[in-house]
C-alpha cells in the first residue's frame, strides 16, 4: 500500500509513512481509506492534501478529506458578468412592462 501511495506522488507517500508512524497498525484502515479517495481525485489534489495534512500533523483521514474538499472548492472558476447581451433584454424593459401592469390594475 505505501509503494501505490508512492506512486500518487512524494507528498502522499510521506503522509502515508508519518500517519503510520503516528497512528499504529490501526493506521493500516486509514491508508486503504486514503488509496481509496485516490480514485476521485487528482494526483496533484492528494499531493497538494497531504502536504497541507504534513504540515498541520492531521494524520486523520476525515482531515484530510476536509483539506481536499476546501481545494477543489477554491479551484472553482469564476466568471464575468455580463451586465448586456444580445439574448438579454434591457432593464428598461422590464420596468416598462411592471409599471404598464401596475397601471392597468390601478
Amino acid at each position: 500500500m505505501l509503494k501505490h501511495a508512492d506512486r500518487i506522488g512524494n507528498d502522499t507517500g510521506e503522509w502515508a509513512r508519518m500517519m503510520l508512524k503516528n497512528r499504529g497498525i490501526p493506521g493500516t484502515r486509514v491508508l486503504n481509506g486514503l488509496l481509496q479517495i485516490s480514485s476521485k481525485h487528482s494526483c496533484s489534489a492528494m499531493n497538494t492534501a497531504c502536504r497541507k495534512a504534513l504540515e498541520s500533523g492531521a494524520f486523520h483521514l476525515h482531515e484530510l478529506k476536509h483539506i481536499i474538499e476546501s481545494q477543489t472548492v477554491c479551484e472553482q472558476p469564476s466568471f464575468p458578468f455580463m451586465k448586456e447581451h444580445p439574448l438579454i433584454r434591457p432593464v428598461t424593459e422590464y420596468e416598462n412592462i411592471t409599471q404598464s401592469k401596475e397601471a392597468f390594475y390601478a
